[in-house]
C-alpha cells in the first residue's frame, strides 16, 4: 500500500515536471512476439527450425566468403604495431593496479582487480595492487568510513605504495566522482607530478542515464582513459578524444577460464535480476527450455572459481546491457559478460541493442535476440543441434583470442603512453 501510494506521488510530480525517470516508462518491446518466428511456446515448429537453420547458415556462408564486414579491421584497440614497429621499445613496464579489491555493495571480490592484474601479468609486466577500500570504504562494513585521519593516513599509504614500487603506469578505477570525503583528481594530480607515473583510469559504467559525468572528471588527469561504450554524450562531448581507449570488456586473464568437458546446463545465468534479465529467463523457463540462473537478488550469486566453472558447463549463456531508457528509447552498453561467456566455451545469446556488432559478427560468434521470444526459439534450436553450437563457440573463442586478447589491450595501453610493449 505504502509503495503504491509513493508512486502515484511521484508520477503527480514527474507529471507537473513534464519528464519521466525511465523507471517509470519502462521499455517493452522485449515481450513482444518476434516478427520472424512469431510467439514462442513449449513447443517448436519445423518451420521455426528451417527458418533459424536458414539464418544461421546464411550468415556462416557469408562470414565464410568475405562478405561481411570484419570487426577487427576497425582496430578496436587503436594499436598499429606494423607500421610503428621499428620504433617500439620492447621491455616489460611497472604497473599498479589501484582499485578497490571488493564491490562495496555486496563485499564480492571485484573482476576488475582479479583480471586486470592477472592479464598484465599474463602480458609480461611486473604488477602491483593497491586495495582503494583502504581510502573510499571501511573494509569490515564496506560503508563509506569516517573520514577525516582516516582519509589522510589512506592517501598517505596509497604515496608510500607509488613511491616504493616506482610504477610507470598506474591503472586506477574511475568509476566513481569522489564527495569531498575521498581520494580525487587533485590528489591523483600532485601524486603524478611527485612520482611521475602515467595514469591510465578505466571507467566501467559510462552512459547517458547518469547525471554526472565521470569521463570529464577523470579524464583530464588521465594520460589515457579506457571505456567500455561511445555511444553516449559523455564520450560524444569529450574534446580530448586522442586520450579515449574504447574498448569491449575489460582484459580479462584468459588462463583463467577452461571449457568444461561436462556440459550439463542448458541455458544458464549468473547476475542480477534487473535489467529485464528476469523476465528474459522465466519465460524460458515457462517454456520448457532447461534454465538455471542463479541470482544476486536471491542471495544465489557465485564468484571466482564456481562462477567460472558455471559458464563452462552452460551450453548457452544469456546476458544483455540493458540499463533503462532516455526518451522512450532503449539505452544499452557492452557488459564483461561476453568475453567470459565466450572464453568459456559457452555459446552467448545476446540482448540487441548495444555496440557488440562492433566487435563480434553475429549468428557466426553469437546469437543476437530482440525479445524473449527469440531467446526461446534459438535456445531450443541450439540445444538440439549440438554441431551447429559448437560452430558458433569454437569460431567466438578463436576470434576473441585472435583479435581481442589481454595482450593486444596491454601492448595498446602501455604503446599509447610509453611507446613501449612487453617482449
Amino acid at each position: 500500500m505504502m509503495r503504491t501510494i509513493v508512486v502515484k506521488l511521484i508520477k503527480a510530480l514527474v507529471s507537473k515536471l513534464k519528464t519521466f525517470p525511465p523507471w517509470l516508462r519502462p521499455e517493452l518491446s522485449h515481450l513482444r512476439h518476434s516478427g520472424l518466428l512469431g510467439p514462442a511456446s513449449a513447443m517448436s515448429t519445423l518451420l521455426n527450425e528451417n527458418v533459424i537453420a536458414a539464418i544461421l547458415y546464411a550468415h556462416q556462408r557469408s562470414w565464410r566468403n568475405g562478405e561481411t564486414p570484419n570487426p577487427s579491421q576497425k582496430l578496436i584497440f587503436g594499436a598499429d604495431h606494423s607500421s610503428q614497429s621499428a620504433i617500439i621499445e620492447q621491455r616489460p613496464l611497472r604497473l599498479s593496479i589501484v582499485m578497490q579489491r571488493y564491490w562495496a555493495h555486496n563485499g564480492m571480490e571485484s573482476d576488475l582487480w582479479v583480471h586486470y592484474s592477472g592479464s598484465a601479468a599474463h602480458a609480461g609486466h611486473s604488477v602491483s595492487q593497491f586495495d582503494l577500500s583502504n581510502i573510499s570504504y571501511d573494509d569490515n562494513t564496506k560503508r563509506p568510513m569516517n573520514y577525516g585521519k582516516k582519509l589522510k593516513d589512506g592517501v598517505e599509504a596509497l604515496k608510500e605504495f607509488l613511491l616504493l614500487e616506482k610504477p610507470d603506469i598506474v591503472v586506477f578505477d574511475g568509476n566513481f566522482i569522489p564527495r569531498g570525503k575521498s581520494i580525487d583528481c587533485d590528489m591523483i594530480r600532485k601524486m603524478k607530478i611527485d612520482l611521475g607515473f602515467k595514469l591510465c583510469t578505466v571507467i566501467g559504467d559510462l552512459h547517458d542515464l547518469q547525471p554526472e559525468n565521470r569521463l570529464d572528471y577523470w579524464g583530464e588527469v588521465s594520460d589515457l582513459v579506457v571505456v567500455f561504450n561511445s555511444e553516449t554524450r559523455h564520450y560524444i562531448d569529450f574534446v580530448k578524444k586522442e586520450k579515449l581507449l574504447v574498448a569491449g570488456w575489460i582484459p580479462f586473464d584468459e588462463r583463467r577460464f577452461h571449457g568444461s568437458v561436462v556440459r550439463d546446463i542448458g541455458l544458464g545465468f549468473c547476475g542480477g535480476k534487473g535489467r529485464r534479465r528476469d523476465a528474459f529467463l522465466s519465460f524460458a523457463e515457462q517454456c520448457g527450455v532447461p534454465t538455471t540462473a542463479h541470482f544476486v537478488d536471491d542471495k544465489k550469486y557465485l564468484t571466482g572459481d564456481k562462477f567460472r566453472d558455471f559458464l563452462s558447463r552452460s551450453r548457452i549463456t544469456f546476458a544483455n546491457g540493458f540499463v533503462g531508457t532516455v526518451a522512450g528509447i532503449p539505452i544499452s552498453v557492452m557488459t564483461g559478460r561476453i568475453a567470459e561467456s565466450i572464453l568459456s566455451g559457452s555459446l552467448l545469446v545476446y540482448e540487441s541493442g548495444s555496440q557488440i556488432d562492433n566487435y563480434l559478427v553475429p549468428f557466426v560468434h553469437y546469437i543476437p535476440v530482440d525479445n524473449i521470444h527469440e531467446l526461446v526459439h534459438f535456445c531450443r534450436f541450439l540445444l538440439d543441434n549440438d554441431e551447429v553450437r559448437a560452430e558458433i563457440t569454437n569460431s567466438a573463442h578463436e576470434y576473441l583470442i585472435e583479435n581481442y586478447s589481454s595482450k593486444k589491450f596491454w601492448d595498446c595501453v602501455t604503446q599509447r603512453l610509453c611507446n613501449v610493449v612487453a617482449p
